[in-house]
């Protein structure tokens, strides 16, 4: 998946993850209080509620100055801490309280790309259990949010860690052999209407 996200955006990457049997695509809207930058929402048809995802696709801009269609990658945009901080409104709907980080972790996806791993404990009784994954390629910041109710953790803990590892954006392939020799990222390379 992957598109523009409104006037004046570039094309952004699509992106991949594994989505388990039983959830579906749910409409996604501007008045959505992940925000406007909500790309995509996946549910459980579980009638217990078994967990979500969000897809949501930021402007680098929001933290650096950058060129139109920059290459940038997640380390450059700024260290993990100030990510989820940044980005704690649209995963939780708050700020991230240093309690709630049970796990912050740096990893380097399949395609070479690195990548930001959270998982973010329940501030109060009923708030969810969260799994995120944060990774960034050209001038977008993409980002996973997997979360269920804190009582249905332990039956779907494996499976929502698996959703959020497995999350990508699709990268090209000089892209990619960039980023797994450690050399210079090429220009990003966009035709001009």
């Amino acid at each position: 998946r992957g598109g523009g996200q409104g006037v004046g955006w570039s094309e952004s990457p699509p992106y991949q993850f594994l989505v388990p049997p039983g959830w579906e695509e749910q409409p996604v809207s501007i008045a959505d209080p992940a925000g406007t930058e909500l790309d995509l929402k996946f549910a459980s048809k579980a009638k217990k509620g078994g967990g979500e995802a969000a897809v949501l696709i930021e402007p680098v801009l929001r933290f650096m100055d950058v060129g139109f269609n920059a290459n940038v990658v997640v380390t450059d945009v700024g260290p993990p801490q100030k990510l989820v901080d940044g980005f704690g409104p649209e995963l939780i709907g708050g700020p991230v309280e240093e309690f709630q980080l049970a796990q912050m972790d740096i990893v380097t996806l399949d395609n070479g790309l690195p990548a930001y791993r959270y998982e973010i404990l329940p501030a109060f009784n009923g708030d969810p259990h969260c799994f995120v994954t944060i990774t960034a390629t050209r001038n977008r910041v993409y980002i996973l949010n997997v979360k269920t109710p804190e009582p249905l953790l332990q039956f779907r803990e494996p499976m929502l860690r698996k959703m959020a590892e497995s999350f990508s954006p699709v990268i090209a392939p000089e892209v990619e052999a960039a980023l797994k020799a450690g050399t210079e990222l090429p220009a990003a390379n966009v035709e001009e209407a």
